[in-house]
């Protein structure tokens, strides 16, 4: 049992020593340009999925779903985001396309995480893929606010004639006034779906 136990221990030491010249010699390609593999891929993709869901914290979005909060999320998407993961104007961002791993192009493939995953993930970044940890540049109000539109980028067409407006309409958009926000963190009431009438911008 002994030799058995030794020889394991051994073997991941091998192992670790490969990898640890595999990388310290230069080995491993670290061009953009190059495609990555299935596997890696998959790994990746899944380790991103899994980190996500173990550390974001389960916070409510403490912001009422309205057309101003979803159109300030908008202004904050064009002017932030859109380079990267595209717009209305730009579905598939040639820029996105350069990265390694490519940018996620959200105009065609909706983000479905949960919101609170979202905020995570857009307040500190993801490491090796080109996107930056947003939490030293935009205000917390405003990354709730790209939160909340970024989640409901799948279903533009049944938002408010307004919101569609504010999203087709030119790459910098204002906010319309809102009234005070609560801070995030704080305790917020569930926020109901939006009535057929809101959704029509009555």
């Amino acid at each position: 049992m002994g030799k058995f136990i030794g020889g394991i221990i051994i073997g991941v030491l091998a192992l670790a020593g490969g990898v640890y010249a595999y990388l310290h010699y230069g080995l491993f390609d670290m061009r953009a340009d190059r495609p990555n593999g299935r596997l890696e891929m998959a790994y990746m993709n899944d380790a991103m999925d899994r980190y996500a869901g173990r550390h974001a914290p389960k916070v409510r979005n403490p912001l009422p779903l309205t057309d101003a909060t979803l159109i300030g999320g908008i202004a904050v998407y064009k002017s932030n985001c859109a380079g990267c993961h595209g717009g209305p104007d730009m579905p598939e961002s040639a820029l996105g396309a350069g990265f390694n791993p490519p940018a996620p192009q959200f105009v065609k493939d909706a983000p479905d995480m949960p919101e609170n995953q979202n905020y995570w993930i857009i307040r500190h970044g993801v490491k090796m893929t080109g996107m930056p940890a947003w939490e030293k540049v935009l205000a917390e109000s405003d990354i709730w606010k790209v939160t909340t539109f970024v989640g409901r980028m799948g279903e533009l067409d049944k938002l408010s004639p307004a919101v569609q407006q504010a999203w087709k309409g030119s790459p910098a958009v204002a906010a319309p006034p809102a009234s005070a926000e609560p801070a995030p963190g704080s305790e917020a009431a569930p926020r109901p779906a939006p009535t057929p009438e809101q959704r029509r911008g009555h």
